[in-house]
């Protein structure tokens, strides 16, 4: 736990500057373009690329050694944000676009990269405790970076704030090269004897037994996915319109400095959330009842 405490502040630092940037870069492609309809296509593309990347990241995860993934995914958003500090204006926002494949397809493969690693970090009977340790970590992250967004725009500007990302991801990628951590379990003696001795045959019939079982559980659950999917796609929806709608309304309420509300939006949604996220843990706890229903 005491390396995997010094993870979750190189994690919560790259969030901070994740989420500080969450701001200051959906302002400035409005402030770059003067069009919601660009503003909406960036934030589509980084959405997109985050969807995609999750069916890729799970095979890179499974193949390669997972701390290196995540020191990678660090430092490629890191010279992403570089790039764009050292490019010339006039190609700032194409390059906006670049940026938002990069950072949507590498932060989805860290967090994979992460979560699937907790295990072999701390060990099976301590991953609840680290998965809460590693929540509390990117929660702070997350209300230090909405709300300092507006100050840092406004007092240092748009260079500052991408600064400062970049920074933070190359804070995450030494944190995460110091430390002497396994990410991945090594394969057991009794499985290399097995594919040895010529069992491959039984492992095969066990696994298509194991998905057909799975594939049926899927399909009597299908209703009640289809509604959740659909309750799910609605509330996307109505966050990607208010996404896009923010840095328009807060440029119109003070140009003079366009990320001041929505940096105290997203500021106060985050400490909703995560009361909220409190409340619902609490209540869970309560009785010995495992969720509040």
């Amino acid at each position: 736990m005491r390396h995997f405490r010094l993870l979750v502040v190189g994690n919560g630092v790259s969030a901070y500057g994740s989420y500080l940037n969450m701001v200051a870069l959906n302002v400035f492609i409005y402030e770059v373009t003067d069009s919601a309809l660009a503003a909406g296509l960036f934030m589509a593309v980084r959405l997109m690329t985050s969807v995609v990347s999750g069916f890729v990241s799970g095979r890179l995860v499974s193949a390669y050694d997972r701390k290196r993934l995540m020191v990678g995914a660090d430092l490629t958003q890191c010279v992403a944000m570089v790039a764009l500090l050292i490019a010339p204006a006039g190609g700032r926002a194409g390059l906006l676009y670049v940026l938002a494949v990069v950072t949507g397809f590498c932060s989805t493969l860290s967090g994979v990269a992460l979560r699937s690693s907790i295990p072999e970090i701390v060990g099976a009977e301590l991953r609840v405790r680290a998965n809460s340790l590693l929540a509390t970590g990117r929660s702070l992250a997350m209300i230090a970076g909405f709300a300092s967004a507006g100050v840092v725009v406004a007092q240092l500007g748009y260079v500052a704030a991408i600064s400062l990302d970049a920074a933070s991801f190359a804070v995450s990628a030494s944190v995460l090269m110091s430390l002497p951590i396994r990410t991945k379990a090594k394969a057991s003696k009794s499985a290399e004897r097995g594919e040895r001795g010529g069992s491959a045959e039984a492992c095969a019939s066990r696994g298509g037994k194991s998905e057909r079982l799975g594939a049926l559980v899927l399909l009597r659950a299908a209703p009640v996915l289809a509604v959740m999917i659909a309750v799910r796609a609605a509330d996307g929806l109505g966050s990607s319109s208010h996404n896009v709608a923010l840095p328009v309304y807060s440029s119109a309420l003070d140009p003079s400095h366009p990320a001041t509300f929505v940096s105290q939006f997203w500021a106060t949604w985050a400490i909703g959330n995560i009361v909220m996220q409190q409340l619902c843990g609490r209540l869970a706890g309560r009785g010995g009842r495992q969720g509040p229903g």
